[in-house]
């Protein structure tokens, strides 16, 4: 990705209307909010992985749990008030009844856009790849997905989406707390794989530099 790219990319991210909520989130800002959702998540993919339930059958299984509760409080709230002698609200009426839960246009717009940027950016990179106006670059992109393949091979879709979360609860408050050692690890490792691949550059024979450098 270039500067601008990248300029577009945060503009896009930061312009979302659900940016600031997530960012509050991964960032532990209400540490009791985010160590509930943390918790909820948790136990999901736990279920998930370990067991051997199915994403529709935990889904069933939520909104059963709610139908059930939510005719609990229904019933004994109608049972407290023939006891008592006295009208009792539902609270659940009075509480959900004027909340608006539909999606606004805008905010479905505001997803697709970055949607939208996300798979423009993969088409023009596997392009330029396919395409070998560099070399290089193509080899940087075969290996890359060679990589993934093998993580692929590792790890089943629901692990990798579990790990993909896990990071983004935990990453966030870390690099705040160790950006310093971060960045300098981080520093390091680059200037590490740039001097392996210089060192295995200068091993290749004369005909293939020349061929990488076209």
């Amino acid at each position: 990705m270039t500067a601008d790219s990248n300029k577009n990319l945060k503009d896009l991210i930061r312009s979302n209307p659900y940016y600031r909520t997530i960012s509050s989130i991964v960032h532990w800002e209400e540490p009791p909010k985010t160590g509930i959702i943390f918790l909820i998540i948790n136990t999901f993919f736990i279920l998930l992985i370990f067991g051997e339930y199915s994403f529709v059958t935990l889904v069933s299984y939520v909104f059963l749990a709610l139908l059930l509760i939510s005719a609990i409080v229904s019933v004994g709230m109608k049972v407290i008030g023939n006891v008592q002698k006295q009208n009792f609200d539902n609270p659940l009426v009075n509480s959900l009844q004027d909340k608006d839960f539909q999606i606004p246009p805008s905010v479905i717009d505001s997803q697709l856009e970055l949607v939208h940027y996300f798979i423009d950016q993969a088409i023009n990179t596997l392009l330029e790849a396919f395409l070998l106006r560099r070399k290089s670059f193509t080899l940087k992109v075969a290996a890359v997905l060679f990589f993934l393949s093998m993580v692929g091979n590792l790890f089943s879709n629901t692990v990798l989406v579990y790990l993909g979360l896990l990071g983004a609860f935990i990453f966030p408050l870390t690099y705040q707390q160790k950006k310093t050692e971060i960045d300098n690890f981080a520093s390091v490792a680059f200037q590490k794989s740039r001097d392996l691949s210089n060192q295995a550059y200068e091993k290749l024979p004369p005909a293939m530099k020349e061929t990488l450098n076209d």
